[in-house]
């Protein structure tokens, strides 16, 4: 699993000024961390809009609870938990909007060594689990978050979490041997989704 986009540098002076109100840190903190939030958001949305919406309400979140972060967790992982949640939560709020019928079926993929592809493919892959398959599996396989982790954000078990990403991976691999013109074992070494539970 690679290092999460979160792991970014944070002077630890800019988080107590921050913490203390100061606009200025808290503008620079956004900033850093506006991208891997809308970028996490997005994964876990599909809709831009959405996703944004989500990003912005994670941040006011974020900075009106931040004089209470005391560091147990690096401030990366708190904030990308903060994001996780409020995508969850739009999840929860709406309606899904995307289908299977929604991504086209007879449309040409290029070969899986193109990166090109395997994004394009992955994209499709993501879009056709539903809204909790998506999130446990990419919080878990992309973000690396616990199983006890996903379970308490998703309001579920440890079990569920666990069934859910298994049946997720069962999915995607059988949509890649679908969709892929090359065989499905060159399909799996484009993306740790591939990996066996």
């Amino acid at each position: 699993m690679s290092e999460s986009i979160f792991q970014l540098k944070l002077e630890k002076q800019l988080l107590r000024d921050a913490q203390q109100g100061n606009q200025l840190a808290c503008e620079k903190i956004y900033r850093l961390y506006a991208s891997p939030a809308y970028s996490l958001a997005r994964r876990l949305l599909v809709c831009p809009e959405h996703a944004k919406e989500a990003t912005q309400d994670a941040f006011v979140s974020a900075f009106r609870r931040l004089s209470s972060f005391e560091g147990e967790v690096p401030f990366w992982a708190w904030l990308r938990k903060i994001v996780s949640n409020a995508s969850i939560d739009m999840i929860r709020r709406r309606k899904p909007e995307v289908s299977l019928d929604a991504i086209s079926g007879d449309a040409h993929h290029p070969s899986v060594t193109d990166s090109a592809a395997n994004q394009l493919l992955l994209e499709q892959l993501l879009l056709s689990l539903c809204d909790d398959d998506r999130v446990i599996v990419w919080l878990h396989d992309v973000e690396g978050f616990k199983h006890h982790e996903i379970a308490s954000q998703l309001g579920r078990s440890v079990s569920y979490s666990k069934t859910r990403l298994s049946r997720a991976r069962a999915k995607l691999l059988c949509f890649a041997e679908k969709e892929t013109p090359a065989p499905i074992s060159a399909a799996r070494k484009f993306s740790p989704l591939m990996k066996a539970t």
